[in-house]
């Protein structure tokens, strides 16, 4: 059996993982796990405070580490 499986840290996702180790099956099945996000998000600010302005470098070696590590 092969599974693809999103992952997002809600409860249903770590269910589905839970309930896939526990399937009684005579081959272990072969699961992907998918965790999925959306860069222009990370981009952009959420919340623009004026005590939070000057941190705008920061955005982008946040960006630089979550790209290396999807490749």
């Amino acid at each position: 059996m092969k599974a693809v499986v999103g992952v997002d840290g809600s409860k249903y996702s770590e269910w589905v993982l839970g309930w896939l180790g526990k399937m009684s099956l005579r081959v272990a099945p072969r699961v992907t796990v998918i965790h999925v996000m959306d860069l222009q998000s990370v981009r952009a600010s959420f919340i623009v405070q004026p005590s939070v302005s000057g941190y705008e470098p920061d955005d982008g070696e946040a960006i630089h580490l979550l790209e290396s590590r999807a490749k």
